[in-house]
């Protein structure tokens, strides 16, 4: 955002692409959902993880990018972008569901502190616990998109969520071997 905000600044035409999480095997975000899914199928969750998000896989996210290298930008423009809208602790069940084929049991309960949260995702999926610090600060808020412009640049759809997870878990598995 403040590298976009910079750049027009200057009257550089910049067409800044927003997304919630990009969801590939090389996304951190992707990796700490993919490993908790798969080694907690009964999961103790901050409230927080109530808050919505719009996942879209990294490959989507390029299709948008390498579109709108051919469109005409006037100034800044925003291009918010996501898939299927889910609460993050529908994303952990789902991905769950995409590696096991059954879906994760997700307990909320009404406080987790941030810390706590972060040395957990470290424990369980070995990312550092400074990055799970800056990921678990995000969940606390919706990241979706105001207006999602996907199919408006790219002239399609984005992969539905339960087909990129699956196509993840596969890829997952197929690269452990």
């Amino acid at each position: 955002m403040k590298t976009g905000q910079a750049l027009a600044s200057y009257g550089i035409p910049v067409g800044e692409v927003r997304a919630s999480i990009l969801l590939e095997t090389c996304s951190a975000s992707y990796l700490i959902v993919y490993h908790l899914a798969k080694r907690l199928p009964v999961m103790v969750t901050p409230q927080w993880l109530n808050a919505l998000c719009a996942p879209i896989s990294l490959d989507d996210a390029a299709s948008c990018i390498a579109a709108l290298v051919l469109r005409d930008i006037d100034g800044h423009e925003i291009f918010e972008i996501g898939s299927d809208v889910v609460r993050y602790r529908d994303l952990l069940s789902l991905c769950g569901n995409s590696i096991r084929g059954t879906k994760n049991v997700i307990i909320p309960v009404p406080f987790f502190a941030i810390d706590l949260s972060a040395r957990w995702i470290e424990l369980i999926t070995g990312v550092p616990n400074s990055v799970g610090v800056a990921l678990a600060e995000g969940l606390r808020t919706n990241t979706i998109p105001s207006k999602n412009r996907f199919k408006e640049v790219t002239g399609r759809d984005p992969i539905p969520l339960e087909t990129v997870l699956f196509n993840l878990a596969e890829k997952m598995k197929s690269s452990r071997r």
